[in-house]
Order: structure tokens, then sequence, then C-alpha cells
């Protein structure tokens, strides 16, 4: 890897399957947080979206979603696979098979997955690991950092002179805007808007979620 991230843009969403597909259309598949075969050089972006299907699936009918489903959609996302390169290969010494591991001159676009949790005082939070609680995960985020430390320009850049900044995360924000609004949740007496961004298709599928039944949510 030849950056450093420096903080981070996080957007929290939750689309149907076919908006998702049309969401992302135009990008690059890529793993960036595991090595990959030797001969790898982008993931099929129809195993993304089946994954996605699954996750959905689970999700809205208040399922427990299985790790492995999670972990195959921490994927990333560009417009442009020479700033994803991978580095020189290597033998694993247990399995003999041969791998290699990032080494992207700037950040793609991470996806991930979010929960929601109530804190002693009753607030809704998004800033807890889905791991922990992964019967309240509600959706997934876009993340992309807010400035790296180049080690090839030896300097630190902003996101906005970076590529898939510009032409990943911005538009892939923008299409999610033209399509949702902010998801608004009542537990309670308490009202609770947030800054989740939710189509109005997904905003009824939602209803069928753990956490939605498990705190008898009301959701606009």
């Amino acid at each position: 890897m030849k950056y450093y991230p420096k903080g981070w843009h996080i957007y929290n969403f939750l689309v149907t399957p076919q908006e998702l597909k049309d969401i992302l259309r135009g990008f690059h598949i890529v793993e960036h947080c595991r090595r990959v075969p030797a001969d790898y050089i982008e993931s099929n972006f129809a195993d993304f979206v089946r994954d996605y299907e699954n996750f959905y699936r689970l999700l809205t009918s208040g399922e427990r979603i299985d790790h492995i489903i999670l972990n195959n959609l921490l994927k990333g996302f560009s417009n442009n696979l020479s700033k994803c390169a991978y580095g020189a290969p290597f033998q694993d010494s247990n399995d003999k098979l041969w791998y290699k591991t990032m080494d992207f001159s700037e950040p793609c676009v991470g996806f991930n997955i979010f929960a929601l949790y109530l804190d002693k005082e009753r607030k809704l939070q998004t800033k807890f690991s889905y791991i922990n609680s992964p019967e309240n995960i509600m959706g997934v985020q876009l993340q992309y950092p807010k400035k790296i430390y180049s080690t090839e320009e030896n300097r630190e850049i902003l996101c906005d002179e970076l590529e898939n900044y510009n032409d990943v995360y911005q538009v892939v924000v923008e299409r999610i805007k033209q399509l949702c609004r902010n998801l608004t949740i009542t537990i309670g007496e308490n009202v609770h808007r947030t800054k989740i961004k939710i189509s109005p298709t997904a905003s009824k599928d939602i209803e069928g979620s753990h956490f939605i039944k498990e705190f008898n949510c009301i959701i606009k």
C-alpha cells in the first residue's frame, strides 16, 4: 500500500439489491482487505450482487446473517484498475498456493456493514461494530479517507485530489441521494431523525428486521 489513511467519510444507507446494482453500475469491484490468488484481477459484479441479495433477504426477514455473507460484502470499488494494483506473488508455506496483497496507489471506496444500538441515554447510535451485535445490523456503508499520506509523494493529500473520491465516492453518494431519503425511527416517545439514507421500497422491507421488531420501532 502506497498511502496511509487519515480520518474517514462514512455514508450509511439501505437500498434493494436491484437499486444497489444500478447505483454501482460502471465500477470495478476489488478485494482490498484480504489476500487474493496470484492471478486475481477483480471480483465478479454478479457474485457481489448475489451476496447482497442474500444479505438483504436475511436482514429484512429478521434472520441472523451468516458471517460468510457479511465477509463477502467487504469489497472496494474503483473506476480505474491501474490504481488497484497488487504486490508481487508469494507462496503460502502451508497450502503451497500463490497469493498477493494490495499495493494500491490510492484508496478504493470501501463497502462495509453498520448496526444500530441504543445507548444508556436512549440515543440511537451507528458508531458501533456490527460484529458485537450482528442482530442489530441495519444496512451498509461507504467509506473513504478524508485525506491520505502518500508514501510515493511524501505528502498529505486531501480526498478531493483523489480520482476514486471524485469519480466514484461522490458519484455513488449522489446516486443514493437521488433515490433515498433520511430514515426516521420512533422508539416509544423518542423520535430519532437519522442521517441514514433509505429508499422507499427498502423502508417498507426493513420493517421485518430484528432491530425494528425488537424495539417496536415505527419508521418513516
